[in-house]
């Protein structure tokens, strides 16, 4: 006769874990956060010193800024010296001159100088020399450098009671004693009566291009003549420049 006997094994109720499905859960929640985790909660306390190695930092992720200053000027070698200069560059191609252009026509001349001197009597000092460089300036007039032309006026008046001599002279010289002009007085001994007069024009050109110049009037006169030069004037006209001699 047989009998049904009760089994030993506990009923587990659904919907209440068991202890093995526990440890199961946390294995997979560890292997699937356990990164982030690791990364939230672990910090340089929990990292033993000097147990870091490179081959633990992955590779280009440490930039400049995580490395501390002192570090960085460490790094830096000592300057080199200098490359030699290089080979210079080719000039560039020139193009060629162009023609010369057409000169432009002449402007008008401006207004040219003109100097005078004037004297309305010169009693004429004894000078014999008939060169007239011993004898004084009676008038003279100082000239910048360059060409004049130079022309001297006035009469000569023979005061005494005899007549002039037919040797004496008067003239235009530069500063440099070079006669401009001379012409001798011949005239004044044709009566040898007083107030006897001469008219006398004297001109030349005088060129002087890198000095001032004195143009000046001198005369002769002998022993015992009394005479004086009346309405003297001397002229210089500027002029651009000079042909002929």
């Amino acid at each position: 006769m047989f009998r049904r006997t009760k089994h030993s094994s506990k009923r587990t109720r659904l919907g209440r874990p068991t202890p093995a499905m526990a440890v199961a859960c946390t294995a997979l929640f560890m292997a699937l956060g356990g990164v982030g985790y690791a990364a939230a909660t672990v910090g340089s306390s929990q990292i033993k010193n000097n147990s870091v190695q490179g081959k633990d930092i992955k590779n280009s992720t440490i930039k400049t800024a995580d490395i501390s200053k002192g570090t960085r000027n460490s790094l830096k070698g000592q300057t080199g010296p200098a490359g030699s200069n290089g080979a210079n560059g080719v000039n560039g191609a020139n193009g060629a001159p162009g023609a010369t252009g057409l000169q432009g026509p002449i402007g008008p001349r401006g207004p040219s100088n003109l100097r005078v001197a004037a004297d309305s009597v010169i009693n004429l000092p004894q000078c014999t020399d008939n060169d007239l460089s011993d004898c004084g300036p009676l008038l003279s007039r100082t000239l910048t450098t360059g060409s004049f032309l130079i022309q001297a006026k006035f009469t000569i008046d023979n005061d005494d009671n005899a007549p002039s001599s037919t040797a004496n002279v008067c003239g235009l010289l530069n500063g440099f004693d070079t006669t401009i002009d001379r012409a001798r007085t011949a005239t004044l001994n044709t009566t040898g009566l007083p107030g006897e007069i001469e008219s006398v024009s004297l001109s030349g050109v005088s060129v002087s291009p890198n000095f001032a110049q004195t143009i000046s009037l001198r005369c002769t006169s002998q022993a015992g003549e009394v005479m004086d030069l009346d309405n003297v004037t001397i002229t210089a006209l500027q002029v651009e420049s000079v042909v002929g001699p």
